[in-house]
């Protein structure tokens, strides 16, 4: 699922806004992670938290470097250079 595309969800009888799996998935959202909601000319948006955005970032980074060594990150370093 693209996160640019539409999504049509129902509110529920609590007020409740409910995020499919798969997207919720797709953005990294976790269980009882704050979100910020701003309305912006007639449209509601959903902004994920600064943590929760660090957080995503730093597990894609452990999964870009998953099964690497110290040695092999020093020698990385020294070729960019």
């Amino acid at each position: 699922m693209a996160i640019e595309s539409i999504i049509t969800v129902q509110v529920t009888k609590d007020g409740m806004i409910p995020i499919p799996a798969e997207l919720s998935k797709e953005l990294g959202l976790k269980p009882l992670q704050t979100v910020y909601l701003k309305k912006s000319e007639g449209h509601l948006l959903v902004m994920l938290s600064p943590q929760g955005i660090g957080k995503r970032i730093v597990a894609l980074m452990q999964e870009g470097l998953a099964g690497l060594t110290q040695t092999d990150i020093d020698e990385a370093r020294m070729t960019d250079r």
